[in-house]
């Protein structure tokens, strides 16, 4: 009995032998590929010998990492076209900067549009659902849109508090907390934007708030309250 050939894992060579099970020519010449000579001069081939890696099986790979993209973007078009609705941007846009290099990242966007699906909120509202989305997820929202949450009016004091690695683990979400809970207290405080950046590049300083584009670094939690009535002038 002849060995069996060696049985291929990827989905390419998968959907090869679909072919040849559906296709009698194909099948035809299955036999002579399990010919014992035809294996031997194919192991004793350069590219099927590990010397500083085989250039035909790098290839199969970028390949089967091709493939795997497109069925992850594939799965994510009907997502990218509600995001694009919402978002008002290019389909091209919203894969580049939405999803980037973490396409399954993505996918949390369905807690926003599952709201959104079947009303139309004010900008008030859609501000108020982008911030918890932030708040469950930790992460500036406004980097993977490519904008920010609210254009920005010069008029109204901004106050941007950094959540990258550093700042997180210094306290900076509990900045945001403080700083939501202050503004509550006046109704004049409802025009003031709250947004998130991501790394500054000053995580020595961590954390890092910026109240009316003056900023602040290693601000603690007690200090804060005071640092807002001095800068805020409400």
């Amino acid at each position: 009995m002849l060995p069996l050939p060696h049985q291929p894992t990827n989905a390419l060579y998968r959907r090869k032998s679909t072919i040849h099970s559906l296709c009698p020519r194909f099948s035809a010449l299955t036999p002579h590929l399990t010919n014992p000579l035809i294996r031997k001069v194919k192991s004793s081939m350069p590219c099927c010998q590990n010397q500083g890696g085989c250039p035909k099986k790098q290839t199969q790979q970028l390949r089967l990492e091709r493939y795997k993209v497109k069925e992850i973007l594939r799965y994510l078009q009907p997502l990218a076209i509600e995001i694009a609705k919402i978002t008002g941007q290019r389909l091209e846009t919203v894969y580049k900067k939405c999803f980037h290099d973490q396409f399954l990242q993505a996918l949390q966007y369905e807690l926003v549009l599952l709201y959104l699906q079947n009303q139309i909120p004010s900008e008030n509202e859609i501000h108020h659902i982008l911030q918890e989305f932030e708040k469950d997820f930790d992460f500036a929202l406004q980097v993977h849109l490519g904008k920010k949450t609210l254009p920005k009016d010069p008029s109204k004091p901004q106050i941007s508090v950094c959540i990258g690695p550093s700042c997180g683990r210094k306290g900076a979400f509990e900045l945001i907390e403080i700083v939501e809970n202050y503004l509550k207290q006046s109704p004049k405080t409802q025009e003031i934007q709250i947004q998130t950046t991501r790394c500054s590049k000053q995580c020595t300083k961590a954390p890092q708030i910026t109240i009316n584009q003056q900023t602040f670094f290693q601000i603690s939690t007690t200090q804060l309250p005071a640092l807002l009535q001095q800068n805020l002038k409400i």
